[in-house]
């Protein structure tokens, strides 16, 4: 018995130290990049009880503009199947809500960074946080703009 507990210890540890190097890897698609921020977000808000957590994910808004972009209207649905996959989260569009997901992106000269908060709907208290960045020429070829319709900078 002790001997099965202590490969499966290592077979754990493993396998976190693997999903360590993916995080540390460059993101190389939007897919990618979505799958980063559900993940971290899954390490911090873990389901408990028999039914997954819901969540009402807002777009993501484009710097501190508080509006979102044919970008983030067109990235919201991949980070949905994202969580729903990896979090076994309940993604709801209205109606009550454990969590509410939201966050920003900000241009960065060549990068974009992405930062992502899961509020607890109860409170408004920061559940979880993640973040990533990615590589601008990767987010432009989905031919959608970062930036706002009507965006003056």
């Amino acid at each position: 018995m002790q001997q099965q507990a202590s490969t499966n210890e290592t077979s754990i540890a493993a396998i976190r130290e693997a999903v360590a190097i993916l995080l540390q890897r460059p993101l190389r698609s939007v897919e990618d990049l979505a799958w980063s921020l559900a993940y971290q977000l899954k390490g911090q808000t873990g389901v408990s009880g028999p039914e997954p957590p819901t969540v009402l994910m807002t777009p993501f808004v484009y710097q501190d503009t508080k509006v979102a972009s044919p970008f983030s209207r067109f990235f919201q649905p991949l980070l949905e199947r994202q969580a729903a996959e990896l979090g076994h989260w309940k993604i709801v569009t209205e109606g009550q809500a454990a969590y509410v997901l939201g966050g920003s992106y900000w241009e960065q000269k060549d990068r974009v960074r992405f930062i992502l908060s899961a509020r607890s709907a109860a409170d408004g208290h920061i559940a979880a946080s993640a973040e990533a960045v990615i590589d601008g020429k990767i987010l432009r070829a989905t031919e959608r703009s970062l930036r706002p319709e009507n965006y003056k900078a």
